[in-house]
């Protein structure tokens, strides 16, 4: 792939990684699909979780027609353009190229209005706009303003939920699993376990996943608050 100027290449939030993308034009979008033989390896070796229920011919259509399942939007906007999904075709079809046109077409829905009684109803007393954006800013992903514009993460916020637990308040039993992510903005988590202290690393790495402060322990068993804390809990 020749290395496109990229000054003039739309945003399209989560492929700031891999700038030298250069979208395929309408004809090689269908001279793809029609190579495409329908084996479903690209879905299996998506890391996306929805990937689970997408049906390749469902994807396949979306991508040169009007006719886009809901769920087959949805897991368009979760796709991260890894490229997992590449050298497992057996025709040699650019599945993320692919997908980089649907997310085209489809618009990226966080240059919109957003809704901001979602945020301003529930935000913690004492705080502000400014305040909940800058304490979501201090997680890793959030932190350059660049490749994260603040609508961007104001639409992220708002189709999220605020939480307040109590100190003492179990948040998350270990063995139980789920594809939501805690992002604290105020106080701090305990995190205890049941075995070793690696192996509870390992289980939040694959289900639940907790962004921000928090204390680790190795008994008896999960996930509770040790302060008043705030988070935002995301689907």
């Amino acid at each position: 792939m020749m290395q496109p100027d990229s000054a003039k290449q739309p945003l399209v939030p989560g492929i700031q990684h891999r700038a030298d993308l250069l979208p395929l034009t309408e004809d090689e979008v269908r001279f793809e699909i029609d190579m495409c033989i329908g084996c479903d390896r690209c879905m299996r070796a998506c890391p996306v979780p929805l990937s689970s229920t997408i049906n390749i011919a469902d994807l396949n259509l979306a991508t040169i027609s009007d006719e886009i399942d809901p769920h087959v939007a949805k897991f368009t906007h979760e796709c991260v353009m890894c490229g997992s999904c590449v050298p497992v075709c057996p025709v040699n079809d650019h599945r993320d190229l692919l997908m980089l046109s649907l997310k085209q077409r489809l618009g990226i829905p966080w240059d919109g209005k957003v809704d901001m009684s979602r945020i301003l109803d529930y935000l913690p007393s004492g705080w502000d706009v400014q305040v909940l954006l800058s304490r979501m800013r201090e997680q890793p992903m959030f932190s350059d303003a660049g490749q994260v514009p603040d609508n961007y993460l104001l639409h992220f916020i708002a189709s999220s939920k605020i939480l307040t637990f109590m100190p003492g308040a179990v948040v998350l039993h270990e063995g139980t699993y789920g594809r939501e992510s805690y992002f604290i903005l105020e106080g701090r988590f305990t995190i205890s376990s049941s075995a070793l202290g690696n192996a509870l690393a390992g289980r939040r790495a694959t289900s639940w996943r907790v962004y921000g402060r928090t204390r680790h322990a190795h008994r008896p068993t999960t996930q509770r608050d040790s302060t008043r804390t705030n988070c935002r809990r995301r689907p």
